[in-house]
């Protein structure tokens, strides 16, 4: 575990967070028994204290390809994607490990169309849909999912996967990458058309992100660092 995890997850708990939203690849391997001791210890008081809800990162399946691990801290996780209400606000954590899997097209399809207009909807989700860090954007991996965020109006999709801060728009939804949480920071990187022209800020630094709701519905967010004054923030349309 990065030395910065536990400052982030200091300062994350000092928002005092209704709940708190993962991106994936808490440890560098899923397999590691003892890193998952130490991602005990450095969330031990966020674990104990708030609802988690984490999506699947590729690093948790290296040397343990199904997952075990993973879904046994998490038995929400158990079909490795899943969504919990909470309040107004629905989460949807998807597996982008097997992007655009007919399953979890269904269920993400299903998901949004049940949920009530004055939901809330956030996704999580591990590859960003949009991004130009290293790895670039999964845009063309997912059509089917971005077909489903435009269509049932989401309002807010978290990826990880690269690490930095960065915050993009298409087609009306807002996308965030946040992959600061302690790991080794990435540059900027050049990427195709449709990742350069929806990423409207990009960041290297470690943070984390506050999502406020208010009494009507809109929803601000909030880049900070632990410790450190904000230094991106937006109120989405």
């Amino acid at each position: 575990i990065a030395s910065g995890t536990a400052a982030i997850a200091t300062a994350v708990l000092r928002e005092d967070p209704d709940l708190v939203l993962g991106t994936g690849d808490l440890l560098a391997e899923g397999g590691d028994l003892d890193g998952w001791r130490e991602v005990a210890e450095a969330h031990r008081a966020l674990f104990a204290q708030v609802l988690y809800l984490p999506a699947l990162g590729n690093h948790e399946l290296i040397n343990d390809p199904e997952a075990r691990t993973f879904r046994s801290f998490f038995p929400q996780a158990d079909r490795r994607y899943y969504q919990v209400q909470h309040g107004r606000v629905l989460v949807i954590a998807l597996d982008s490990n097997r992007p655009n899997e007919p399953a979890q097209t269904r269920f993400l399809a299903a998901a949004l169309r049940a949920a009530p207009p004055s939901t809330t909807r956030i996704v999580i989700l591990h590859h960003p849909p949009f991004s130009v860090g290293a790895h670039c954007g999964s845009w063309q991996e997912i059509p089917d999912w971005l077909a489903l965020f435009e269509r049932h109006r989401v309002d807010l999709v978290i990826g990880g996967h690269d690490h930095a801060y960065q915050r993009a728009e298409r087609n009306g939804v807002a996308y965030f990458v946040s992959g600061g949480g302690g790991a080794p920071l990435y540059d900027r990187a050049s990427c195709p058309e449709p990742d350069e022209a929806a990423v409207q800020q990009y960041r290297s630094a470690y943070h984390y992100l506050r999502v406020d709701i208010d009494a009507a519905g809109a929803v601000s967010v909030t880049a900070r660092g632990p410790g450190a004054l904000p230094f991106d923030q937006v109120r989405l349309p």
